[in-house]
């Protein structure tokens, strides 16, 4: 099955960051992921809106290593997480949000590898002009309490509350005090349980506080994310283009892509899904599958990826054909059929291998090129769609003639051009809000269900079209006798 969630294909840019790559987001405007190649990293869900809302680079910093799977030593658990210079993000799918992601105690735990104990340090006294805490003795004084106050994890509350202000560096751990960083410098500095203050009183007013490096000092300098990916395409067995001048194909571009990242069944990231804000109010995303990007098949039928496809420890990406364009020597278009996408990563029993900050050359890609006539609807099913998806509704639904006319024109879009033409169609329309894909058969006798339609229970994919008032139907019946799945397209408002 293919939902699409009005999902975007964009170009991040990040601030800071040099190098880009397409993924899907949620909106317009809106971005997914982020590729840094300061450290040759992403940040990616489910870390990324986290990240972004909560202070970016300034209180984060950047990305020291690829999302991974670590124990925790706050309870011993093992979570999804990722270290930054400043700080480390758990992934916690237990808790309600916006509490899933959770910081470290990197303060706590700096102090404790450097054999200090913060709870020896002299405690401070209430002062006017300070905030005291009683819960560790210490108190917050000029210079750095208005930084403190200022910034503060988003909760949900207006403005930036206490909470939010601990839930980000947590509580006073020391009074300001004189020390030399790691980079040598000796500057008034105070330690909170999840961060490190600096006072340096020669910068220009907005940098003179500084969070330090706790992560890199913590877990040192970073590790690549990220690899390069290249090899040759074949067809039928011969070079790329010489398959396709041979066969007398008229093609002006072709390119393969990779996906993912995907995980198994029984990693914490399988399944996870993070809610979203649109135009069209909220909506839950997969947090798998956030990177897609295409490559040129050169002359020479070679192809190669620059070094920013994700590497991600337990993780599986995909190398599959991606768009062709031109005819063949009969008109139909082209299209590409591969072998079956090769699986690459770090995980078990898989294709090809990958690890970080490698150049990795898959040797030949093999695939077809075959020619497409445009798919056609049958009609005859159509009433019975709608009746099944509405019964699987539970309520009275409105069915459009407009609706009706897109929905065939995507399903022969999805399989004449793919899933990018689909999502602009659907961008493109006013009044349509998302489409679904399911797959249906048709080699029993009609279910005496109402709401079952092709072998499938539409009471089971309901949540796609659960807000709908308005809906559109088409059916595409298999053209094959030997595989009789065909597809039924459900457009909504």
């Amino acid at each position: 099955m293919y939902h699409l969630r009005l999902a975007l294909i964009v170009l991040l840019l990040a601030a800071g960051a040099s190098s880009a790559s397409a993924a899907p987001a949620a909106e317009e405007g809106s971005t997914t992921a982020v590729f840094f190649r300061e450290t040759q990293n992403w940040i990616a869900p489910p870390f990324y809106r986290f990240w972004s809302k909560n202070g970016g680079l300034p209180i984060f910093g950047y990305p020291l290593a690829p999302t991974d799977l670590m124990t925790s030593p706050d309870d011993g658990n093992t979570y999804a997480t990722q270290i930054f210079e400043r700080n480390r993000l758990e992934y916690h799918p237990e808790n309600p949000e916006p509490y899933r992601v959770q910081l470290g105690r990197l303060g706590v735990e700096v102090l404790q590898k450097q054999g200090r104990n913060w709870q020896d340090f002299p405690k401070g006294t209430p002062k006017r002009g300070c905030d005291f805490f009683p819960e560790t003795g210490h108190t917050l004084c000029e210079p750095f309490r208005s930084y403190w106050r200022r910034y503060g994890l988003d909760l949900g509350f207006r403005g930036v509350t206490r909470a939010e202000s601990i839930a980000l560096f947590g509580l006073p751990i020391s009074e300001p005090m004189m020390e030399t960083n790691a980079d040598g410098a000796t500057v008034l500095t105070q330690w909170f349980e999840r961060a490190r203050f600096e006072y340096h009183p020669n910068n220009p007013p907005q940098y003179r506080v500084l969070l330090g490096l706790l992560g890199k000092e913590l877990y040192g300098p970073y590790r690549p994310g990220v690899a390069s990916v290249s090899g040759r395409v074949v067809e039928r067995g011969m070079p790329f283009w010489d398959a396709v001048s041979n066969s007398g194909m008229q093609i002006k571009q072709a390119s393969v892509g990779i996906e993912g990242p995907y995980y198994p069944e029984d990693h914490p990231l399988s399944g996870v899904t993070e809610v979203v804000m649109t135009s069209q109010g909220e909506i839950s995303v997969s947090t798998e599958g956030w990177f897609t990007t295409l490559v040129d098949i050169q002359p020479d039928n070679s192809f190669a990826f620059s070094d920013f496809i994700p590497t991600l420890p337990g993780a599986f990406m995909m190398l599959g054909p991606g768009r062709i364009d031109g005819v063949c020597a009969d008109g139909k278009e082209a299209d590409f059929l591969s072998y079956g996408s090769v699986l690459f990563g770090s995980g078990q029993d898989l294709d090809f291998a990958l690890e970080g900050g490698q150049a990795a050359n898959f040797g030949d890609f093999r695939v077809n090129v075959i020619c497409l006539s445009p798919p056609e609807p049958d009609a005859r099913y159509h009433d019975a769609a709608f009746a099944a998806v509405q019964c699987a509704a539970g309520r009275p639904l409105t069915r459009d003639p407009e609706f009706d006319a897109f929905a065939v024109e995507a399903g022969r879009a999805s399989v004449m051009h793919g899933n990018e033409r689909v999502d602009a169609m659907v961008r493109e329309h006013p009044r349509i809000r998302g489409i679904t894909f399911l797959g249906v058969t048709f080699d029993g006798a009609p279910s005496s269900d109402p709401c079952v339609f092709g072998g499938r229970d539409l009471r089971n994919e309901r949540v796609f079209w659960e807000q709908a008032t308005t809906i559109g139907v088409a059916v595409f019946p298999s053209s094959s006798a030997n595989y009789p799945v065909g597809t039924l397209v459900i457009v909504q408002d």
